[in-house]
């Protein structure tokens, strides 16, 4: 695995911390896109502080890597998008889903 890669705000918990990571990361990356594609915004554009100041992107890391704070999606989703993007930005590698199961579920049919 390659230190220092990816950027921030789409990179996994795991690396954030420094950990030894797998395929599971870029899930985690798949379902930052999914937000975004669905909000048409940059992940955690809504993450404010208590008294309503934007978070500064040092404290959005830090909330990630502690699980407090995972990106969001707006209330028009589609269903079946917003399952897989919570699957996917799951704070835990071993809880998202593998691609082929991503692929699965965005090929089923209703």
């Amino acid at each position: 695995m390659t230190a220092g890669v990816g950027t921030p705000y789409w990179t996994a918990p795991e690396i954030l911390e420094g950990k030894r990571y797998t395929e599971q990361a870029d899930l985690y990356s798949f379902g930052v896109v999914l937000s975004e594609l669905d909000t048409c915004k940059l992940p955690f554009h809504d993450a404010f502080t208590s008294d309503g100041k934007k978070l500064k992107p040092v404290q959005i890391l830090a909330d990630v890597m502690a699980g407090m704070l995972r990106p969001s999606f707006s209330d028009e989703c589609p269903q079946r998008i917003r399952r897989i993007g919570v699957a996917c930005c799951q704070q835990d590698p071993s809880r998202r889903p593998s691609a082929a199961q991503v692929v699965s579920m965005l090929t089923e049919t209703d």
